[in-house]
């Protein structure tokens, strides 16, 4: 469905002037587990999901095009229909869709893919806890008759992302009896599972492994579709959790994905939505940008220095790429020194810094000129070029702003902090150190996926590399490093959160970018990735990965926006409240950010600054004169709403209050 239109979000404006009122459709609550609650915003995605639920069933009679209807009130409806090229997909399309014809084009009409809804959360807002919930709802609502009976089923694209969601569904599980478990079925076992007596089952499977073929662990959509009023096609309710990974929405497998959902529904979870179908269908936004607009999250600023030193391989003056790593380090420490700066260490976080390498495994490889670097840096740290980092960090901030965030906010209060970090601050916050020295690694060898590195003037490690196979990387480039030790303890990776983790610098690639969450990160520096628009959604997962915020246990706020703590916002929380972001290209990075934008704007969504009214001008202070209205407000057969930012809705609640 691909098309050069701005898209913007359509069906969450559907779900806000929808009126939920069937209280047998009340079967929301905000618990999760015996220690876990929704926050407001997962309870609010849920009830959006509810409210087009009920009106496409009860109001509708699960009417495609009816539901449709709606989408063709906005000049983006036909820009959602599927072209049809001459492809590998045309046929297939073909078989399961019907076929008409948009300015003598041949197409698949939207109104075959209405029955869908996307959900598009940040990384780190909690995306598995909701899809836990919307599986409980759609078994509740079955169970009481309000939706058809169908079986659901939950894709997503990495095994360890299964591993995640099998957790969380164990701690969902632990305090409820077992009629309300729900049940989490290979999808290889679904003809046994399906063939006994119905549970709340759940089948799940890797996205990447459905197709239109079967091998060994390849499945094909076909033996999983269904006889639904005389024709064979899917009738599931499909959930997917950032299943279109590497795909655009011409490929097979996303047909496949409305297939499978065809006669029943489809919702669509991600952090990183582009195509707009799937921004159009959004029933809740709670994107990168809106997460951190309503303090959930950590307010990113993007570096106007680039990297171009790691651009060329060839260049073998490290002067410019030790500069850069230094800035790196001098930053970090800052912010870990904030942290000290606050007392109470159960405030906040304790900050890490994050290289994200392209390449990890070549001869030149970025991860190895990174590591080289900071190699050289912890054997000595010149004082004169610390000096001239802090300096030009300092003159960059002066009259900076978050690149995301509150605009109004002004970072030069971060100067004075950066300028009184010394070369001791950073040994002892960065390396773990009082004093230089050569790095040593430690492995485990029953995981073969890191390396932690230390340095031989101290007993804790600093840093920990995280690639796909390590003892390639050992022979190729640590043959002349010693050896310490190998250790026996739960991975570092595993106890990154754990309040004693010494780590203060991950080094790696993609391999480990998603399928964990922390609160640690204050950096993140991309080389030599994010210079092509392939790298998009790469970005805005990493960068999610470091947004998360913590400032009290249990507060998943940003200090201004909670009311009950006797901590006070100053410049040292503020900067752990900050994610700072180096890139290759500046540019691709801000570019991407902004973006996020565009959709916000697109919603009719934008605030406006009126002017103050001065007396002193000599001007007549106009006062409103009101009229009594010919029938009453409540009459009226609809209201208007306002639309508000977050920070302002929550000031104008503080003051109802």
């Amino acid at each position: 469905m691909a098309n050069k239109t701005v898209p913007y979000i359509i069906l969450q404006k559907i779900a806000q002037r929808l009126e939920l009122d069937n209280p047998d459709w009340d079967l929301l609550d905000n618990t999760f587990s015996h220690d876990k609650q929704l926050f407001d915003y997962q309870e609010q995605a849920l009830q959006n999901i509810l409210t087009v639920l009920w009106h496409y069933y009860e109001n509708l009679n699960g009417d495609k095009d009816r539901l449709a209807s709606y989408y063709r009130k906005f000049d983006l409806y036909n820009d959602l229909c599927v072209k049809l090229k001459h492809n590998k997909n045309t046929d297939l399309l073909e078989e399961f869709f019907t076929r008409a014809k948009d300015n003598n084009q041949p197409v698949i009409p939207f109104a075959e893919f209405a029955n869908r809804m996307s959900l598009w959360m940040a990384t780190g807002s909690g995306k598995t806890i909701v899809i836990i919930k919307l599986i409980d709802l759609l078994h509740k609502l079955m169970d009481n008759g309000l939706i058809p009976r169908k079986n659901i089923m939950f894709l997503t694209y990495r095994q360890d992302l299964i591993n995640a969601f099998s957790s969380h569904l164990q701690e969902f599980n632990k305090d409820r009896q077992a009629p309300e478990q729900i049940h989490l079925v290979n999808l290889k076992d679904y003809e046994r599972a399906h063939a006994t007596v119905q549970h709340r089952n759940v089948y799940f499977y890797r996205s990447d492994l459905i197709s239109d073929t079967r091998k060994e662990t390849i499945l094909n959509f076909r033996d999983y579709l269904s006889l639904v009023d005389g024709k064979i096609t899917g009738n599931w309710y499909l959930i997917l959790d950032e299943a279109h990974k590497g795909d655009t929405q011409e490929s097979k497998r996303q047909v496949i994905f409305s297939i499978l959902a065809d006669k029943g529904f489809l919702f669509n979870f991600s952090a990183t939505f582009t195509e707009p179908v799937d921004i159009a269908t959004t029933v809740y936004n709670l994107n990168l940008d809106e997460f951190i607009l309503r303090g959930y999250g950590k307010q990113i600023y993007v570096w106007q220095e680039e990297i171009k030193a790691f651009r060329d391989k060839k260049d073998f003056d490290s002067g410019a790429k030790s500069k850069i790593i230094l800035k790196n380090l001098v930053l970090l420490a800052a912010v870990k020194k904030s942290r000290i700066h606050l007392e109470d260490r159960f405030y906040y976080h304790n900050p890490i810094a994050i290289f994200l390498m392209n390449s990890v495994n070549t001869e030149d490889a970025d991860l190895l000129l990174v590591f080289n670097e900071i190699a050289s840096l912890a054997r000595h740290l010149p004082q004169t070029t610390i000096d001239q980092v802090k300096n030009e960090l300092t003159a960059e901030i002066t009259n900076a702003t978050y690149t995301l965030g509150d605009r109004e906010i002004l970072l030069k209060d971060f100067s004075n902090i950066i300028k009184q970090i010394t070369t001791a601050d950073v040994y002892r916050l960065v390396f773990n150190t009082t004093k230089g020295g050569n790095i040593e690694y430690l492995t485990n060898r029953f995981n073969r996926q890191e390396i932690a590195l230390k340095l031989d003037t101290s007993t804790q490690p600093f840093a920990l590399i995280k690639i796909g196979d390590i003892s390639r990387w050992i022979y190729q480039n640590l043959t002349h490093y010693k050896e310490n030790m190998q250790y026996f303890d739960p991975a570092y990776f595993e106890n990154l959160n754990s309040r004693n983790s010494p780590i203060n610098i991950l080094l790696g690639s993609r391999a480990f970018y998603e399928g964990w969450d922390s609160n640690r990160p204050n950096l993140i520096t991309f080389i030599n990735i994010g210079t092509g628009p392939e790298a998009k959604k790469f970005v805005l997962q990493a960068i999610g990965r470091g947004i998360r915020i913590e400032p009290i246990h249990g507060k998943r706020k940003r200090l201004a926006f909670l009311t009950d703590t006797d901590l006070r916002p100053s410049a040292y929380t503020q900067l752990l409240e900050s994610l700072f972001v180096f890139a290759t290209n500046k540019h691709a990075i801000t570019t991407i950010l902004t973006e996020l934008e565009k959709v916000k704007v697109s919603q009719n969504y934008t605030e406006i600054t009126l002017p103050l009214h001065n007396p002193s001008n000599g001007m007549d202070l106009l006062l409103p004169q009101y009229q009594f209205a010919h029938k009453p407000i409540t009459s009226l057969a609809a209201t208007h709403k306002f639309s508000l930012i977050q920070k302002n809705l929550d000031l104008f609640q503080e003051y109802i209050r």
